[in-house]
């Protein structure tokens, strides 16, 4: 897998990133950052204007967008809103550089579908590195997917087409036998190609009965979930499902076999033989036979965990921030020395994990400390306002 991994980043090391920024220094700092990337190496498209950003991406080939929040005609929220209407069907990952981080306008953007949002006097060159490495391999693998589910319905469609022609040829008692052995040999190294594309596969792969029992498993779908293939083709696809997310899968799931719809793709849980839960994203593709009746379904698995962990990560770094923006405001409308530690430690316990939290002042002029407030739990708790002279 590691070699795999180097060959790839071996053959695709060389990466366009467009620069949207007014700032001529802020340029120089990004171009230097990336530059000392010893896995990759990045292709400079520097624009200062939103307008010209817009007007040069098509030409460009773009791989990634570094894109500042505030630039001189036009703020980042409005410039994302018009690419993504304009280039719809050739987007590429946009991280958001900010000089100034602001938690509503970091939702906005990542609502709007922003890869990143990075404040600038945080950005090192690690941090950046690792942003810009981490959409693009994200990217490149999105793309890898859909071109091989791409080549494996059309694989698909070809097996399907040889059988049609073969069950026609056997029907017909004029065919030669020589002309039956070709096409049974084509037939062969059609399944055998198809095989080996499916046992060596990047992702979990499998075929499914119209009931949800698993028909063909490949290794790396065994995996991802920790089963043998012995073990799971005594299963249904409904058995290792998390719950919850059974019911929007077979919602799916029947749309399909009703001709309602030809493919469709989740995001979902699997439970593991361990009793683990594991992110998958899923696309189901459904086979028919040559009555156009549903015969098996194609699954296509990803394991998304890690991408899944990280956005847990993202969402409680925004509440921690939102959870601190409510201390800043409720103590700048509190009047009173007591009533600004009360706000604080009720709001301090939704952070940290204490007991017992308080909030004492000291007067070295005469060496005394009050307790303005103490709230939780222990075996014995001083009274709010106690006032206790210090023995110095």
């Amino acid at each position: 897998m590691a070699d795999d991994k180097s060959n790839h980043i071996e053959a695709q090391k060389q990466w366009t990133v467009m620069l949207v920024e007014d700032s001529e220094v802020d340029r120089a700092v990004y171009r230097r950052y990336l530059q000392a990337d010893r896995y990759y190496q990045y292709t400079f498209i520097e624009v200062d204007r939103g307008e010209e950003a817009l007007a040069t991406y098509p030409q460009s080939q773009v791989d990634l967008i570094l894109l500042d929040y505030l630039l001189p005609d036009i703020n980042g929220l409005e410039w994302l809103k018009r690419w993504q209407q304009r280039y719809s069907d050739n987007l590429c990952p946009v991280i958001v550089l900010t000089g100034k981080g602001d938690q509503n306008i970091a939702v906005q953007f990542i609502k709007l579908g922003a890869a990143d949002y990075l404040v600038k006097e945080r950005v090192t060159a690690e941090k950046l590195k690792l942003s810009v490495r981490r959409e693009i391999e994200l990217r490149q693998l999105q793309l890898e997917k859909q071109d091989f589910v791409d080549t494996l319905q059309s694989q698909t469609e070809k097996i399907k087409q040889a059988n049609q022609s073969l069950q026609y040829q056997i029907n017909l008692c004029e065919i030669s036998e020589q002309l039956i052995h070709s096409s049974q040999e084509k037939l062969q190294e059609s399944e055998t190609k198809f095989r080996n594309t499916f046992e060596q596969a990047a992702v979990g792969m499998a075929h499914v009965a119209i009931d949800g029992k698993w028909l063909i498993v490949n290794q790396k779908l065994c995996q991802i979930v920790g089963y043998s293939k012995e073990e799971l083709l005594q299963k249904t696809f409904q058995e290792i499902t998390y719950p919850e997310d059974l019911e929007s899968d077979l919602h799916y799931f029947h749309q399909m076999l009703a001709g309602e719809i030809s493919t469709y793709s989740i995001e979902k849980r699997y439970i593991c033989k361990d009793n683990s839960i594991v992110w998958i994203n899923l696309t189901v593709s459904l086979v028919k036979n040559i009555d156009e009746e549903p015969e098996y379904f194609i699954s296509v698995i990803e394991d998304i965990s890690d991408r899944k962990q990280l956005e847990l990560d993202r969402q409680k770094t925004l509440q921690h921030l939102s959870y601190l923006h409510q201390i800043d405001r409720a103590i700048l409308e509190a009047q009173h020395p007591q009533a600004i530690a009360k706000i604080a430690v009720e709001h301090i316990q939704q952070l940290l994990i204490f007991q017992r939290t308080s909030i004492v002042t000291f007067n070295p002029d005469n060496n005394t400390a009050t307790t303005l407030v103490t709230q939780g739990r222990a075996k014995q708790t001083a009274g709010d306002g106690l006032e206790v002279a210090l023995d110095i």
